[in-house]
């Protein structure tokens, strides 16, 4: 499948990890990385007064962990892919939505007047929505930060197999090898080919 293909709209993954995949600790991140927070932020956020903006998904525990102020997410439209969830719990925030499925929130991304106003889809996980949407035939793009270290996580990014994606470059995207507080990380852009890349697909 041809990437032009994809039908609105395209699932961008955005993800950092460790050595083995892990991508966070008790609801919280478990590194402290200014520089690559600081990308994950330019990359998903929209300025204010845009025109057209990001559409955001997050997972319940991954919407939870941001801190109030920094609700709701960069100027985006924010979509909470939750079973427990409801509108109540975000009826103080404008343009947040939540659905029980990601074939909802996509519905609802494709209805006209939402579909008018976004851009760019970015899913910020947790475990449980990156999956999904590596499932979907809406995967676009995986944008993975490789830290070249370990930590202690509890929760992780799903398996997946490198070679049933296609590197490309992005010129929005810091270049080679990054240093932060010691830590060195680099950060990789997948684009699918068609073919669902998960290891453990059911």
């Amino acid at each position: 499948m041809e990437t032009s293909e994809i039908e609105f709209p395209r699932l961008e993954l955005m993800v950092a990890t460790d050595l083995k995949l892990g991508i966070g600790k008790e609801n919280k991140m478990a590194w402290h990385l200014p520089t690559e927070f600081s990308y994950y932020r330019r990359m998903t956020s929209c300025a204010d007064g845009s025109e057209k903006v990001h559409a955001s998904i997050f997972a319940t525990k991954t919407w939870q962990s941001i801190p109030p102020e920094m609700k709701p997410w960069g100027n985006t439209i924010c979509f909470i892919l939750s079973r427990s969830m409801t509108e109540d719990d975000v009826r103080n925030y404008r343009d947040v939505y939540v659905h029980s499925s990601l074939e909802e929130i996509i519905a609802h991304m494709r209805e006209t007047d939402m579909r008018k106003r976004i851009d760019r889809v970015w899913m910020h996980g947790g475990g449980f929505g990156y999956k999904e949407a590596l499932l979907s035939k809406h995967f676009y793009r995986l944008y993975h930060t490789k830290i070249d270290a370990e930590f202690a996580c509890d929760v992780f990014f799903p398996r997946y197999d490198e070679c049933q994606l296609q590197i490309v470059h992005d010129p929005d995207v810091p270049q080679g090898t990054q240093l932060d507080h010691g830590i060195s990380y680099q950060i990789h852009v997948y684009e699918s080919t068609g073919v669902c890349p998960l290891l453990d697909a059911p």
